[in-house]
């Protein structure tokens, strides 16, 4: 038996289906063309690059990190 699952897991395109997961499925689609993911890649690259950068700083001082800030 498997029990319904909470808000707003229940809603997620992994755990939905038929006309449900078709209708939500459509509207994401669009928001990840395949030109709309490249032009994410500069901002994707410099958020990567800032947070080695803090690593690298933590990493070498021996502190510890708060990845979550």
């Amino acid at each position: 038996m498997i029990s319904k699952l909470p808000d707003p897991i229940d809603k997620m395109l992994t755990t939905l289906n038929g006309n449900d997961w078709r209708r939500v499925r459509n509207t994401l689609t669009p928001t990840f063309s395949a030109y709309k993911m490249k032009m994410m890649v500069s901002l994707m690259n410099e958020c990567v690059d800032v947070m080695l950068e803090r690593l690298a700083k933590v990493a070498d001082s021996g502190e510890s990190f708060n990845i979550y800030r």
